[in-house]
């Protein structure tokens, strides 16, 4: 009853999942892998995980301390050189990076280079979608559009959610998609669960890189890559609600050939030459504007744009 004490069990849940990974996940080619675990949750996961696998695995910072003493456990393209130091020195062929609880990994190629996250998103999906003969990917609205090129060519469907893998999860069940996931490394996996999972995350690349009989560089560079941009503009917090209301209704003044316009998380604008997501910020009194083209030029007369958009409606 739920005003009496209960009982409480201690069970060991690594045993199980690994067996569960070790039963669902075919990886045959033997290569030699590195881990940075950043002292964080994966550290108690990912040794026993490899292990199940024809991999050499060689791992740093794989004893598990809250405090992080290896660092701050983001997987960045700065934080991973250290990784891509031992990688070089071990002749490890791939690599990944976990987050510090352990939902989120980034690749690391045989150059001890972190790739674009963007690109082993779009890269993978792109796969994901041409095994499945269709199907739909989620991502959010901040992602490349180089998702919707390689999902699309390989003939699924994109739907895009606010930022956040919890929206992206839901959205996955609620349209069955085949895969879903953040260019943070936040990737989601509906044939083995519904959360996002950085181990999981990266023995799948592996599975991929196995199935298609490519390196993690072959894979990658079967994604595009477009120039993208940045930019901030001032905008008190008391007006920000009604100065994203007057964006999303006045974007024709200034756009004059959008192809679709989503306002599920800011106000995204798609061109045919790239897209602008702009977006009042969470905890400062700004207003954050983002540009993808397919050009510089192209990002350049996008964020032209967007910047006259805003301050058109600050006026």
């Amino acid at each position: 009853d739920w005003n009496n004490v209960g009982t409480a069990e201690e069970i060991d849940g690594i045993e199980p999942y690994v067996d569960m990974l070790a039963e669902s996940i075919e990886i045959e080619t033997e290569r030699t892998v590195g881990l940075d675990c950043f002292c964080g949750a994966t550290s108690t996961l990912a040794p026993s995980a490899f292990a199940e696998f024809p991999l050499n695995t060689k791992i740093i910072n794989a004893v598990p301390d809250g405090k992080f003493p290896a660092g701050n456990p983001e997987p960045t393209e700065e934080s991973l050189q250290r990784l891509g130091e031992y990688m070089r020195a071990t002749g490890c062929e791939i690599g990944f990076g976990f987050d510090g609880d352990g939902d989120r990994m980034m690749p690391v190629g045989a150059d001890g280079v972190m790739v674009s996250p963007d690109r082993a998103l779009a890269a993978y999906a792109g796969y994901v979608v041409e095994r499945n003969n269709g199907g739909t990917v989620v991502t959010h609205v901040g992602a490349s559009m180089n998702v919707d090129e390689m999902v699309k060519a390989a003939g699924g469907k994109i739907l895009r959610t606010p930022v956040g893998d919890a929206f992206i999860t839901e959205a996955m069940m609620k349209n069955k998609a085949v895969f879903g996931g953040e260019p943070v490394g936040a990737w989601v996996f509906p044939e083995h669960h519904m959360c996002p999972a950085g181990v999981l995350g990266a023995l799948k690349v592996l599975e991929a890189l196995d199935y298609l009989d490519q390196t993690l560089e072959e894979f990658i560079e079967s994604a595009p890559t477009y120039p993208l941009d940045r930019t901030k503009l001032d905008c008190p917090n008391q007006r920000k609600t009604s100065a994203m209301k007057d964006i999303a209704s006045k974007y024709n003044d200034v756009f004059k050939d959008v192809e679709s316009v989503s306002t599920v998380d800011g106000v995204r604008i798609e061109t045919p030459d790239g897209w602008s997501l702009i977006r009042a910020s969470g905890t400062e009194p700004l207003i954050r504007i983002t540009v993808e083209g397919k050009t510089r030029i192209d990002v350049e007369k996008i964020m032209d744009k967007s910047r006259q958009l805003v301050k058109q409606v600050m006026k």
